[in-house]
């Protein structure tokens, strides 16, 4: 159940948009942070393409 790595309660109706919000802020965060880590410049708009890639099989 995703909504439940998410941190949403199951009670609530949840819209395959909030889902894929959060899913993108998290997402992000992570690449970011990995990027600079390692010494790379973050695009965001390169990263945002690598998430909604990410987005599309998950």
């Amino acid at each position: 159940m995703p909504f439940l790595l998410l941190g949403f309660s199951p009670d609530r109706a949840i819209s395959s948009s909030s889902l894929s919000n959060e899913f993108m802020k998290v997402q992000l965060a992570k690449l970011k942070a990995d990027q600079e880590k390692s010494g790379k410049k973050a695009e965001h708009k390169e990263n945002f393409k690598k998430v909604a890639a990410l987005w599309k099989t998950a």
